[in-house]
């Protein structure tokens, strides 16, 4: 028993590492304030990481909706790296992509409701709990079920 408890820590240790070795080493993109002080730094900016991403052409109509989901982006981050919070985000070549897009284009699985997810497991941990009447149980049939 203890010895698979530590053949989980072991894996779960390497694949950590593994995934913050692939974090570190991504291609950021790297911005300062002066690329946010007005309309046309942030245009030349949004350029900028087109160029870094080596992102293809597109018509005007979509580089425009690209750069209203990009300039989202980039507020969302801007922000929490100004919170001081435990990690920083970084700009990557995702960021001119909605949740949805990359939930489709990256994981090939279409990104359900939010919602109606958090709902569903609602439903389930209530189903389980009102036929155990125990708590940890119900934790662990909605663990093994998950």
């Amino acid at each position: 028993m203890e010895e698979m408890k530590m053949r989980r820590l072991v894996l779960f240790s390497v694949v950590l590492v593994s995934v913050l070795g692939l974090a570190s080493a991504g291609s950021g993109f790297e911005y300062t304030e002066d690329d946010l002080a007005s309309d046309e730094a942030k245009w030349a900016m949004y350029e900028r990481w087109r160029a870094h991403h080596d992102k293809p052409e597109a018509s005007d109509d979509e580089k425009q909706k690209r750069f209203v989901i990009f300039m989202d982006t980039v507020k969302r981050v801007d922000a929490h790296n100004k919170a001081k919070q435990p990690y920083l985000m970084e700009l990557n070549k995702m960021s001119d992509l909605t949740s949805e897009e990359i939930g489709r284009f990256y994981t090939g699985a279409k990104v359900a409701d939010r919602s109606r997810t958090l709902l569903l497991v609602k439903m389930s941990i209530s189903q389980v709990f009102l036929k155990s009447k125990n708590f940890l149980t119900c934790l662990r049939i909605c663990l093994r079920n998950s």
